[in-house]
């Protein structure tokens, strides 16, 4: 399934309108896929950017046209990997930030369309090479001509190609021969649900024993509460100088995102710009209501 099918899926399971997943996983990967459902599809675009955490299994003496094991053979060679220290020192050379050239089996797009459907065709498109970030490069297991090893990294980050550089470095082959996303949003692997379950929990009235609330998510931006006078102001577009209990958070987001979650009598509205007048006085307006527009 593409991850496109699984947000459509939800949508039919959930008997909502909207569905939409946050980021895409490749087909023949395995593991999280945050699904927004409803009025949640609005904070879709705030999660993709998180650090996302991968378990990754490459094999050595193989190149393909994905990069993956389930494309063409181009190329196979009887290699090995090298002394693990060796290995480790190459993981050790990606740590950090970097630039990436993404596969051509990709959902990119070139000129309105999307890179792997120039590949399907045997054309090959030059890309550019993209900003990207590797936290963390962990082996879990190492043997004579397959590695398994975890990896945390930035949002645009592939780890097919990431598996292919490391090869190179080595001056060997090295394939990625699978994948799973084992966290992604915040959200963990071992907390996930298959689409059976979420089928079965919606059958039996529990589907809201597995939803998780949009705001739970958006740890990352500072709380306002606005009382209702001022909510009044705000949902119609004027901005508003919260209370003073919020200015110290307020300030942290001035110099670091501007975005706050905003919150009326402790309900979650959706998320608000912070600004300065200049006049060290703060204010907030409306950046995204993640509420119908009956329901404000």
């Amino acid at each position: 399934m593409s991850s496109h099918d699984v947000a459509a899926r939800i949508r039919r399971i959930l008997g909502v309108k909207k569905a939409g997943h946050c980021g895409a996983l490749d087909p023949d990967a395995a593991g999280v896929l945050p699904v927004c459902v409803g009025a949640a599809t609005g904070i879709a675009g705030y999660l993709t950017g998180a650090c996302k955490q991968y378990r990754v299994e490459a094999v050595a003496g193989l190149l393909t046209d994905t990069l993956d094991a389930s494309g063409a053979v181009i190329r196979r060679r009887d290699e090995h990997l090298p002394e693990r220290k060796v290995f480790e020192s190459a993981l050790i050379s990606f740590l950090g930030a970097g630039k990436q050239t993404p596969p051509m089996y990709s959902a990119i797009k070139t000129g309105g369309r999307k890179l792997y459907e120039f590949a399907r065709k045997g054309v090959e498109i030059d890309r550019a090479p993209r900003d990207i970030e590797i936290y963390a490069l962990n082996i879990v297991y190492y043997g004579n001509d397959r590695v398994i090893f975890d990896a945390a990294c930035s949002k645009g980050t592939y780890i097919r190609s990431l598996c292919r550089d490391i090869g190179e470095r080595l001056g060997i082959y090295l394939c990625m021969s699978f994948l799973l996303r084992a966290m992604s949003a915040g959200l963990c692997v071992g907390n996930a649900s298959t689409l059976e379950n979420v089928e079965k929990r919606m059958e039996s009235g529990g589907i809201g024993e597995i939803l998780i609330p949009a705001d739970a998510l958006l740890n990352q931006y500072p709380e306002v509460d606005l009382n209702n006078t001022q909510y009044g102001l705000f949902r119609n577009g004027v901005p508003v100088m919260p209370e003073k209990n919020c200015r110290a958070d307020m300030e942290a987001t001035i110099r670091h995102n501007f975005i706050v979650r905003i919150y009326n009598d402790g309900r979650f509205i959706g998320l608000g710009d912070a600004y300065s007048d200049g006049d060290d006085d703060l204010y907030v307006k409306i950046k995204k209501f993640l509420i119908d527009p009956d329901e404000r």
